[in-house]
This record gives C-alpha cells, structure tokens and sequence, in this order.
C-alpha cells in the first residue's frame, strides 16, 4: 500500500507509473502466495511438514532471493543481468512444476482423502508462488528493455 501511495503523490519517476505498479502487484501476490501456504498448514492442521514441503520450501526461498538480487541489479537496467535472473526465476518455476507432478502422484498412492486434499492444495500453492516470482521477473526484464 506505500507502495501505490508514494506511486500516485509522485509526478515524474524513472520508469512508468503503470510498470512500477505491475511490479509491486506481483510482489505482493508472491508475499500473498507465501502467506497462504502457511495459512493453508494451520488451518488443515498439518502436523508435520512432508519432504515435498521442505522442497517446495527451499524453492520458494531461492526464488525470494533471486528477485531480491534482480531488484538490485534492475536499479542498473543491465539487460545482461536481469536476463539471467529471469533464466533462474523460470528454472526455479520448472523444478516447482516436476516437484508438484512427483508430489501429487505421491498422494494419489495413499489411501487418506481428506490427506490427499489438504496436501495437493497446499502444494499447488506452493508452485502457483514459484509462478508468482518468476512474473515478478518478467515485468522486471520488460522495465529494463524499456528503459534501458
């Protein structure tokens, strides 16, 4: 919300008013992302956490990284180095895809239902956050050829 209230007070920026919105929206659904997975673990009371959650953990993390370093490099509009972080966020975003087709199939060879749904939700929003930052850096990467 700073974000979109410096954004409208604000007459001249370096880049678009609508480019600079883009980005913090599509941050915001990576925080929502993450916010919803934890959410989803209380509340179907997941008393331990799978492997494929500590998978899809790390995933999550390597890409909060990624974006933090894109954001730093973005200031620079190096073309070069935005473009190689996009590579990742998308490499990352695969690695989510193969995990979820693992970890569904996995469920899917047990015999708890109501486990198998709360667990595919929770992993599907797992990747769908993946997909979220790697948006993240192509609104990034569409900046810097814009402005760069």
């Amino acid at each position: 919300h700073t974000i979109f209230e410096k954004l409208d007070k604000a007459l001249i920026t370096p880049i678009d008013h609508e480019d600079l919105s883009q980005l913090a929206s599509n941050f915001d659904d990576v925080i929502d992302g993450i916010y919803g997975v934890a959410k989803r673990i209380i509340l179907y009371e997941i008393p331990e956490p799978t492997l494929e959650m500590g998978e899809f953990a790390e995933l999550i993390v390597q890409s909060v990284n990624v974006l933090n370093t894109a954001m730093k490099v973005m200031q620079k509009f190096d073309q070069e180095q935005i473009e190689k972080h996009c590579i990742e966020a998308d490499r990352l975003e695969n690695l989510a895809d193969d995990l979820l087709n693992r970890a569904v199939a996995k469920l899917f060879k047990t015999n708890d239902p109501i486990q198998i749904l709360k667990l595919k939700e929770i992993y599907e929003k797992f990747e769908e956050t993946t997909d979220r930052a790697e948006d993240v850096t192509d609104v990034m990467h569409d900046i810097v050829l814009k402005n760069g």
